[in-house]
């Protein structure tokens, strides 16, 4: 097949394991008595009560493979969800002229085309592109991010539906993905959903590939590239030089012109790619039901931007999104669906925490102190394996280490401590009358996170499982 979801030997060698190849021998001897199934539904429902003594272990055998398989597709992001993978296994083992149930489930999936990239369309509020408010107005001029590389497209609210589906688009296109969007069936949910948000709002768009049976049995997986999204953004704007915006920028920005956002988020879009190569997306207006706390806190994007720094620094930030790509690809790889714990599953899981913990010290809603014990915990969840006594000179040596040969390193180092002690009065003294800028701070964890990223990257022995971040840092 001429895909890469195929002739990934890597992936097809994890696929055929011993335990793998003997569930897969049983479920072909039970080929002949699963005549009177059409679908993996009707076997369930017949099933539930009593089963056949002929298909005993039928279903251990069938969640083992279909486990596996999800596990070993979406370590490669490719989000298929568990209904969709059942289906195609299940007709895999019906159908008389198949032997290798695992190789005919990747060429299902590319034959139907499930493995094509589709997107998600996401509200934000509170954020801002400077300046863009006041030309907007007076020129109608259009400020867009676009990133290729993360798959990541951004806009501050349009207030014209015209604009919001222009914006689809030319970022679809940019994005590399070729299927039509269906502007009627948009324009049915617009107008039968709350969903003012998709005009009145900036939004994201994120390149995805993702094919679900159901409304929300891709949600987590969804939920966890929407982190990576947002985080990406907030470092992207705290490693700026001008991550603290001027008045003048702030007051023409487009959070505060010409600006009717709402916070009545109820629902996301998501753009499913058509089975068996069809031309228009599919489109899903997934209700917020389930982890509505977590999806509302992903909407929070308190950044301003300068358009004319991006453009500037735009190499510079290419390591930015090589090292959340990087993250991203680890976690999923080591995390997601993974029960076995080695080095890189701890590591993984310690630096999504501290990434989760970096985003909520920029929410809008957040006081100085929230932001600041968020930070800090973002600070210890980064760089220290576990408690030890002197935790703020252990945290500051390792932010050292860190960045040598980083320009302004003492001043980073300086602003840590001083972070770490105003974290303490407030969780201490429940109050602090210290003042200290957050900006430095953010942009001091950029660095690390890029740094230890880089070096985890380019390590090729073995981590300790008890001290796996200070063997990154070579202790």
């Amino acid at each position: 097949m001429p895909n890469r979801l195929v002739r990934t030997q890597r992936l097809r060698r994890q696929l055929h394991t011993n335990k793998i190849n003997n569930s897969a021998n049983f479920l072909l001897t039970k080929r002949e008595d699963l005549a009177d199934f059409n679908t993996i539904e009707d076997f369930a429902v017949e099933t539930v009560d009593d089963c056949p003594d002929n298909l005993k272990g039928f279903e251990h055998h069938f969640i083992k493979i279909r486990s596996a398989l999800a596990k070993g597709l979406w370590s490669r992001q490719f989000l298929l969800g568990a209904t969709v993978l059942d289906s195609l296994l299940f007709q895999a083992i019906k159908d008389p002229t198949v032997t290798d149930l695992v190789e005919q489930v990747l060429e299902n999936i590319v034959d139907l085309g499930l493995h094509r990239p589709g997107f998600v369309v996401y509200p934000l509020h509170s954020f801002g592109v400077l300046y863009y408010g006041a030309f907007n107005v007076l020129t109608g001029a259009k400020a867009r991010l676009v990133l290729p590389d993360p798959g990541l497209a951004i806009t501050p609210q349009m207030n014209d539906k015209r604009k919001v589906f222009d914006f689809l688009s030319e970022a679809s296109n940019q994005l590399d993905v070729r299927h039509r969007i269906p502007w009627d069936l948009l324009e049915h949910f617009m107008r039968s959903r709350p969903l003012k948000w998709l005009t009145n709002n900036p939004l994201l768009m994120m390149k995805v590939r993702v094919f679900s049976g159901n409304y929300y049995e891709n949600q987590h997986l969804l939920l966890t590239r929407l982190k990576f999204a947002t985080a990406l953004m907030f470092m992207l704007a705290s490693l700026s030089k001008f991550s603290k915006p001027d008045i003048e920028g702030r007051l023409l920005s487009s959070s505060m012109t010409n600006n009717r956002e709402t916070l009545d988020i109820k629902h996301y879009l998501v753009f499913q790619n058509p089975v068996r190569r069809r031309r228009d997306f599919s489109i899903d207006c997934i209700p917020m039901n389930i982890g509505r706390i977590e999806l509302a806190e992903l909407s929070d994007l308190d950044i301003e931007i300068d358009p004319r720094e991006w453009r500037r620094r735009m190499a510079s930030f290419k390591r930015v999104s090589v090292a959340l790509s990087a993250m991203q690809t680890g976690y999923f790889q080591y995390c997601i669906g993974k029960r076995k714990k080695n080095a890189r599953t701890l590591l993984y899981s310690k630096f999504m925490r501290s990434l989760n913990y970096f985003r909520r010290s920029f929410r809008a809603v957040s006081s100085f102190d929230n932001s600041v014990v968020n930070l800090t915990i973002a600070f210890e969840a980064l760089l220290i394996d576990s408690y030890v006594p002197n935790t703020k000179d252990r945290l500051v040596k390792r932010l050292r280490t860190a960045l040598h040969g980083i320009e302004g390193v003492r001043a980073f180092s300086k602003n840590l401590r001083e972070l770490f002690e105003t974290r303490n009065q407030i969780v201490h003294g429940g109050a602090t009358t210290a003042d200290i800028d957050l900006a430095i701070s953010r942009r001091a964890y950029g660095h690390t996170f890029i740094s230890l990223m880089e070096k985890l990257e380019h390590r090729g022995r073995p981590l300790r499982l008890d001290r796996p971040i200070a063997d990154l840092l070579g202790e």
